[in-house]
């Protein structure tokens, strides 16, 4: 978790920032999940089944955590919160393969992002 948040929301967050909050976040949450891909088909990352409804959860959560993580970065201005949180996500949620608490999760995270950005905007 930490060397990934110094990449994604250190290195690509300065790098991408001026495309937009929008498509910033879209673009890191994409890639964070592609990064995870080949763990994920060589079963060595467990998601939820069947695979092609996996993928899709994992895809909308990493997405979704990206606009979140994103907006405790821009607002701190460091990386230390995404770096708590993504190790806090890791250690509490990672585990959970149950279709139905990936669901939950995508909706909790849905709200938490919309609230933010209304924040933001």
């Amino acid at each position: 978790a930490f060397f990934e948040e110094i990449g994604w929301r250190g290195f690509l967050f300065k790098a991408l920032e001026k495309t937009g909050w929008l498509r910033m976040n879209l673009i890191i949450g994409f890639l964070w999940a592609a990064w995870h891909l080949p763990a994920i088909l060589t079963n060595h990352y467990p998601i939820a089944s069947p695979m092609a409804l996996g993928l899709l959860f994992f895809f909308m959560n990493v997405i979704l955590l990206s606009f979140l993580f994103g907006w405790f970065r821009q607002r701190t201005g460091g990386l230390w919160a995404p770096i708590l949180l993504h190790i806090s996500h890791n250690f509490f949620v990672a585990g959970a393969t149950e279709g139905s608490w990936k669901l939950t999760l995508i909706l909790m995270l849905i709200i938490l992002v919309f609230r933010a950005w209304k924040k933001l905007g």
